[in-house]
């Protein structure tokens, strides 16, 4: 099987490197600087027989390609998958996968599937710890950290803090995650209550894509915290006021590909084959079906 990578950033070409050592038939795109003609990428998409778009698949309205010179709108790669049969890639807008000129093209999104999310939500809680073992003046196990949001990333990383020393609270809007940070052996807290504790905290890790760690909990921080970003825009952390406060901030989305990119790539590899197997199980199923018929008639 001809599978086409396209994009990203190293976890496309580890990703690749996984899938090529698996036997598939890999080619790249948009991936050195290279191939940057609209035409031989169109070409290429119709010659293979799955498309790997990045992940993100896009950034800020463009196709996440930073080794290329080509710059893609949604609607100018929909028209170019036109011919694609098997398109997998993380965070796909749904202005791409509904678009009219990709009907018929099979699409399938890594980002939400469990077997994804969860080998990198522990490279994500990997990568935190490193970065705070690096860049907080305190041993992890003296230390007291705010971990705003409990969805995949907060729980693996409050948990590894917590498994190396730390003394750890967890902010979550939902009652019912509040309670699960507790059964996990952490401390827990609403947004509303931050600006009451925040002055306890050496560091604050927000995995929050929305507003929460705002300009009462930040100046009340210590004025050597260390704020850490890591999610995704339009996050969650009043810049503004963090440098009016002159509080540290780090912004380190896609921690996993910084940190880890070989055994990200690897992750995403994995789902990709997942994907393809269940694909041609369905293939199967469908020529069975078929011939079945044929000989009934």
């Amino acid at each position: 099987m001809k599978i086409l990578v396209c994009g990203g950033d190293a976890r496309q070409l580890y990703a690749a490197k996984k899938l090529r050592g698996d036997g598939y038939d890999i080619s790249f795109a948009l991936t050195d600087g290279g191939n940057d003609e609209k035409t031989a990428f169109a070409g290429k998409i119709e010659d293979a027989d799955a498309v790997l778009l990045p992940l993100p698949a896009f950034r800020a309205g463009l196709f996440n390609a930073p080794a290329s010179s080509l710059r893609l709108g949604i609607a100018e790669l929909a028209a170019l998958l036109r011919n694609a049969k098997i398109v997998i890639g993380g965070i796909l807008p749904p202005a791409l996968t509904d678009a009219p000129d990709v009907r018929g093209v099979g699409f399938f999104d890594y980002y939400p599937d469990p077997a994804f999310t969860l080998p990198n939500a522990l490279l994500t809680a990997e990568g935190v710890l490193g970065i705070l073992i690096s860049q907080t003046p305190r041993a992890v196990r003296n230390a007291e950290y705010l971990i705003a949001g409990y969805g995949c990333c907060g729980r693996a990383t409050a948990r590894s803090l917590a498994a190396a020393g730390a003394r750890v609270t967890v902010a979550a809007r939902r009652e019912d995650a509040r309670e699960s940070a507790e059964a996990d052996g952490c401390f827990s807290s609403s947004f509303e209550d931050l600006p009451s504790i925040a002055s306890r905290f050496d560091a604050v890790v927000n995995t929050v894509p929305a507003p929460v760690i705002e300009a009462d909990v930040i100046c009340r921080l210590k004025k050597d915290a260390l704020l850490l970003e890591i999610a995704s825009a339009p996050f969650g952390v009043d810049f503004e006021a963090a440098a009016k406060e002159n509080i540290r901030v780090i912004k380190a989305p896609g921690i996993p590909g910084r940190f880890a990119a070989d055994s990200a790539g690897q992750i995403i590899a994995s789902c990709a084959e997942k994907y393809l197997r269940q694909c041609r199980a369905a293939e199967l199923c469908g020529l069975a079906a078929n011939k079945k018929g044929e000989e009934a008639l």
